[in-house]
């Protein structure tokens, strides 16, 4: 398929040489222009879609901001929405992967982009504080930890807190193609197949036996006894 079209030439143990970087990037930008070209000639182009999107990506990886990288998923979105209506749909994994994988970059770069900003911010409220006459050296620094704790410390490291049901009961990992049992518990896919094959048609957590064949895709309620 086309997933793989565009390749970074490999890594060698030294940094790669600014005459290969360019080279990249004249091919990525070949490429858009063409993936472009093609979109004009058919929009319904689910391959020049993806990889206008994947082109995009690329940009944005680089660049400040993330509008290209939101072009990006737009583009990729769209390759999704034509697979369903061309009846390709055994492409649509391979696209929601690369889609979330697009939208977790997206998510960082944001997450950094804000962070820059508050450190931006917390400097320029510092400084102003150094002409207020009203508070002494210690007060300026009480009313400044004040308000870092208000606005959120951009130093600290961000705490993440993922729901259990997002959670394999299995690998314990987020879920990416969640399925359930009729005991109500939710497991990836894979894993559950996997343990299925070693260990024959039981429930991975009441071990209790199951039919295979009652097994329910999920795509967007998780399971009551997962909440």
């Amino acid at each position: 398929f086309f997933f793989q079209m565009i390749r970074r030439p490999p890594r060698s143990t030294q940094s790669r040489s600014s005459a290969a970087s360019d080279v990249y990037k004249r091919q990525q930008r070949r490429v858009h222009g063409d993936s472009l070209q093609a979109i004009e000639l058919n929009d319904k182009n689910i391959k020049a879609h993806f990889i206008c999107g994947q082109c995009l990506a690329e940009f944005g990886k680089n660049e400040e901001g993330t509008e290209k990288l939101k072009l990006a998923q737009s583009r990729m979105l769209k390759s999704l929405t034509l697979c369903a209506g061309q009846g390709k749909q055994e492409f649509e994994k391979d696209l929601n992967r690369n889609i979330l994988k697009l939208k977790k970059l997206t998510w960082y770069k944001q997450q950094e982009i804000d962070k820059q900003k508050k450190k931006e911010a917390l400097e320029y409220i510092k400084e102003l504080m150094t002409y207020d006459d009203s508070l002494d050296e210690q007060g300026k620094a009480e009313r400044y930890q004040e308000i870092v704790e208000v606005v959120g410390d951009p130093n600290k490291p961000m705490e993440f807190y993922i729901p259990k049901y997002l959670l394999c009961n299995i690998t314990k990992q987020l879920m990416s193609d969640p399925v359930t049992t009729q005991s109500g518990f939710t497991y990836e896919k894979a894993a559950l197949v996997g343990f299925l094959r070693a260990s024959g048609s039981i429930d991975p957590v009441t071990r209790e036996p199951i039919n295979e064949q009652l097994i329910c895709l999920l795509y967007t309620s998780p399971s009551p006894r997962d909440s």
